[in-house]
């Protein structure tokens, strides 16, 4: 039976700003910035230690286009490390990494194939004989809206064909499409054994035979991408893929809930925090918590002075374990004092918090381009020009809350 071994990753963001967390005590804030990198790193220790045939990167190896000298040295290295150990590296460029003519940037080893703009496949052969051809491309702006399936074609003899792309799979609801939308149905049917994605930040196994799966983030930045996150090493062979993920990032992010369901009492609630953070305590990983406590009646509970008290004291050495928000609703009286507990403010602020990370913005203004209508007149938009859209989009629905406000009065 032939089979091969190989590291699937995808959207590595290396030098991520972590929007949001610069408030934090400099220690952990220090650690944060150097997350991705040590994630990466330990996957490359992996791969080697696990002898792998070759790499698949897809895509979103940075963060944004502009990439950091310091995140170019980092990924540098690492592929380095792969050609000393004769591991070869196959790699597209994504939606946040996409490949801009002239750009001054630091060279990859030989071992290290980068695809261009339009599909192409190339041979990987083992020493044994074996043989993968592997296609893929990489994006030549931000925003590819159209399905670029129909250009993979198995081409020519191999024992196994590879397919990279860094996109979404196209459906009604789906709020990725606008990048290099696919739909499952039709790349199972193209002849391909493996389709190594990218762009998704959750892992998920879309199919097993052929293998179509996304391996997430190597590193969570914030609450939407809790859990555990790492590579995956993947065997395949004529019955399918199998999936050997492996964790390898340094800080995770959790989200605790805890539910009194009878009058709170301060000593209640101090056993119960204190419960919930113990079993995050003696690990080899740092967690950054949200809590979410849900309490019976009316009692106001001071906010900020409980998170006070979780925060301090904290040691900031690593391991670490920090409070990053408590948030305390009362569930008899969420539903039906909304405008007069202030929520809908709350929620505002929540969502321009949001808005202020890139990736949520342009998932949010996606529709837009990619209807067929309206894509033509947008032009591409930079940086500069997304904070004052979201400042802008902040004063309107201000000034409509203000009003709101009036004429409850």
């Amino acid at each position: 039976m032939t089979e091969i071994k190989f590291l699937h990753i995808a959207d590595l963001h290396l030098d991520s700003p972590f929007i949001g967390l610069k408030s934090l005590p400099r220690a952990i804030y220090e650690q944060i910035k150097e997350a991705s990198y040590r994630s990466f790193q330990a996957i490359t220790k992996r791969a080697i230690a696990e002898k792998v045939d070759f790499v698949l990167i897809s895509g979103d190896i940075y963060d944004k286009e502009d990439r950091s000298i310091k995140a170019q040295v980092q990924f540098y290295k690492e592929m380095k490390r792969l050609q000393e150990a004769e591991i070869d590296v196959f790699l597209i460029h994504g939606n946040h990494d996409f490949l801009e003519k002239g750009k001054d940037l630091i060279l990859l080893p030989e071992n290290v194939h980068t695809f261009d703009e339009k599909v192409s496949h190339v041979t990987w052969e083992g020493r044994d004989g074996r043989t993968s051809k592997i296609y893929g491309f990489s994006y030549g702006s931000r925003h590819i809206l159209e399905n670029r399936t129909a250009e993979y074609v198995p081409d020519g003899h191999a024992d196994f064909h590879i397919a990279l792309l860094h996109g979404s799979e196209l459906t009604k609801s789906s709020e990725h499409d606008v990048y290099a939308p696919f739909r499952l149905e039709e790349i199972t049917r193209k002849g391909f054994d493996y389709w190594a994605l990218g762009h998704i930040h959750k892992r998920e196994v879309l199919h097993e035979n052929p293998g179509v799966y996304y391996p997430g983030i190597i590193q969570g930045r914030n609450r939407k991408e809790s859990g555990g996150k790492g590579g995956t090493i993947v065997t395949l062979n004529e019955f399918g893929a199998h999936f050997d993920f492996f964790e390898t990032a340094p800080i995770v992010w959790e989200s605790i809930e805890l539910v009194f369901t009878e009058d709170l009492s301060n000593n209640a609630l101090f056993r119960k925090l204190e419960e919930a953070l113990s079993q995050f305590e003696n690990q080899s990983k740092s967690y950054i918590l949200d809590i979410e406590v849900r309490l019976a009646g009316k009692k106001q509970i001071p906010h900020e002075e409980w998170l006070q008290m979780l925060q301090d004291g904290r040691t900031v050495e690593t391991p670490f374990i920090w409070v990053n928000k408590i948030t305390f609703v009362n569930m008899e009286t969420a539903s039906k004092d909304w405008f007069n507990e202030g929520i809908l403010q709350t929620e505002l602020n929540r969502s321009v918090s949001e808005l202020e990370k890139e990736e949520v913005f342009f998932k949010t203004i996606e529709p837009l381009y990619f209807h067929n209508g309206i894509r033509k007149f947008l032009p591409d938009i930079t940086d500069e020009m997304r904070e004052q859209i979201v400042k802008k989009a902040t004063a309107q629905v201000d000034a409509i809350l203000n009003q709101v406000e009036g004429e409850s009065k």
